[in-house]
């Protein structure tokens, strides 16, 4: 029987919060900023919830890893400006595992592995850069000729190449494998390489390479000063003369994109000569928001962003709210010393300028020697600041309504009935205040993320890619130029506070104490 009566109190309780839960959503979607805000809220929630599950558990040290951004072009427009007229050379990506062909010479028995794509210009514009990633390159071992008992490794030679629509070959990388100083596994057939190969062209060398291939192609004289600084240009165009100076134009069609492995008489199974081949020619336009000066893709550090802005916004703000809340209650009820001691804190914590002191603690923090430089002790540090020094307001607002509350004839009724403070505290008072706290909690949201964005921007950062630390880059690097850098950051901090500002604005109208009777 007592069971039952337990499971129903349970039920009943359930029953009312869902209740009141429904009705107070009910009262916000009334008003127009409230369903705006709820709408935006919604969204805001679902990007959130998508991002932290898709986001990698290391992203923070991918996204400062420049080799994790080497196959993507550096700061570059969203591919969308094509919508505008805007023409512009293509990202190409195209990974294989299987070669094209293989051919034996007949005179020195060597093989050669090729793997080959095919990239199309079609716009007047230059790619930005081209390279080759290979992994798990295939290495055969064979008896030393000096030493019978000692097996020595037997390594292509690798070429990497372009065949212009011209006609004009020219060679980008030709190279040995080396396996000095690199950890490998031997198997019995293979060797793993354990960081991919990276080809890419040396401009000193291909300088000179384009310089004699072009000037026999198109009977011109061409310097290696003429294409220094303009390696693409020429890789990727038609040189023509024009008052004494080589100049360019993009030169239309297909581009072959070659890799040669060449291998020694003693190679076997070189269907399987590599685990895989990618090629990769950098465009001038990539993705929805474009790449920073890095090659960073700016849509990822966005979408991953929001977890991390709605977590400094609702964790600062909660904390705070629960802390002002509290200590306001108690200052207004206890009264005396303890009212005395908690008001002269609040003096002493507004009298404190917050930047400069947030600067202070945080440089101190961070250059203490037995710190971790973990980027979330970091944020911690920063979020403790701020809620330390920023319970103060809504502290002395509670107060002020404790002491009204307090006075009311249900309280000293409560007294007489025999209620302790505690209780009278947590149901009769605090419940009188939530709606204001709510109100205040909805409104303090965009403060913290406005605030980390605004530390973030001038150098105070903690290393999580958030949309202040975006920011904080195009500062740094002098790039306020680049719209693509800026704006979307920008726009996604405003969307985001005024979530928050719509429904603080609905909500105060709803629970606004001075418009209710306590």
């Amino acid at each position: 029987m007592a069971r039952a009566r337990v499971k129903k109190i349970g039920e009943s309780s359930l029953s009312k919060f869902g209740s009141t839960l429904k009705s107070s959503f009910k009262e916000v979607w009334s008003y127009g900023t409230g369903k705006a805000g709820l709408i935006l809220l919604i969204i805001l929630l679902a990007v959130t919830i998508y991002a932290a599950i898709s986001m990698p558990p290391n992203y923070n040290d991918l996204w400062s890893n420049p080799s994790y951004w080497e196959e993507y072009p550096q700061e570059v427009p969203p591919a969308w400006i094509s919508f505008f007229g805007v023409k512009y050379a293509k990202q190409f990506m195209d990974e294989m595992e299987k070669p094209v062909n293989i051919t034996r010479d007949p005179k020195t028995l060597y093989w050669t592995v090729t793997y080959e794509t095919t990239y199309k210009l079609d716009a007047e514009d230059y790619p930005q850069g081209v390279l080759a990633k290979v992994w798990g390159i295939r290495i055969f071992w064979k008896q030393n000729p000096e030493n019978k008992s000692e097996y020595i490794p037997v390594t292509p030679i690798y070429e990497f190449l372009i065949i212009r629509p011209d006609g004009v070959e020219v060679r980008l990388v030709r190279d040995k494998i080396s396996i000095e100083g690199t950890n490998i596994t031997v198997g019995t057939k293979r060797v793993y390489v354990d960081l991919p190969l990276v080809l890419r062209p040396d401009n000193t060398r291909l300088r000179g390479v384009l310089a004699v291939a072009l000037s026999k192609k198109y009977n011109l004289t061409i310097k290696s000063s003429d294409v220094e600084n303009f390696e693409m240009q020429f890789l990727f165009g038609q040189p023509y003369e024009e008052n004494g100076t080589i100049k360019t134009k993009p030169l239309l069609g297909d581009y072959k994109i070659v890799l040669k492995l060449v291998y020694s008489r003693e190679a076997f199974g070189l269907e399987e000569a590599v685990e895989k081949v990618k090629f990769v020619v950098k465009g001038n336009a990539y993705g929805i928001s474009g790449t920073d000066n890095r090659g960073r893709d700016l849509a990822q550090g966005l979408l991953y962003g929001f977890p991390i802005a709605m977590t400094i916004g609702v964790v600062t703000a909660t904390v705070t709210i629960i802390i002002g809340l509290m200590l306001g209650v108690i200052s207004g009820y206890y009264g005396g010393l303890v009212d005395e001691l908690i008001q002269r804190l609040v003096d002493v914590m507004g009298s404190i300028p917050l930047l400069p002191i947030l600067i202070l603690i945080v440089n101190a923090t961070y250059s203490m020697p037995n710190f971790p430089h973990d980027p979330i002790w970091r944020l911690a540090v920063i979020l403790g600041v701020l809620i330390v020094f920023g319970w103060g307001g809504l502290a002395i607002v509670v107060r002020s309504m404790t002491l009204s509350i307090k006075e009311e004839p249900y309280i000293d009724a409560a007294r007489a009935l025999g209620a302790g403070n505690r209780r009278i505290i947590f149901k009769h008072i605090i419940p009188q205040l939530i709606p204001y706290a709510m109100a205040s909690l909805v409104f303090s949201v965009p403060n913290a993320i406005l605030t980390e964005a605004g530390l973030s921007v001038i150098g105070i950062e903690h290393g999580l890619p958030t949309w202040g630390r975006i920011l904080a880059d195009a500062r740094a690097q002098a790039k306020l130029y680049l719209w693509w850098w800026i704006i979307p950051p920008g726009l996604l901090i405003s969307i985001t506070s005024l979530t928050f500002v719509l429904l603080g604005m609905a909500i105060e109208r709803i629970v606004e104490p001075r418009l209710r009777t306590l």
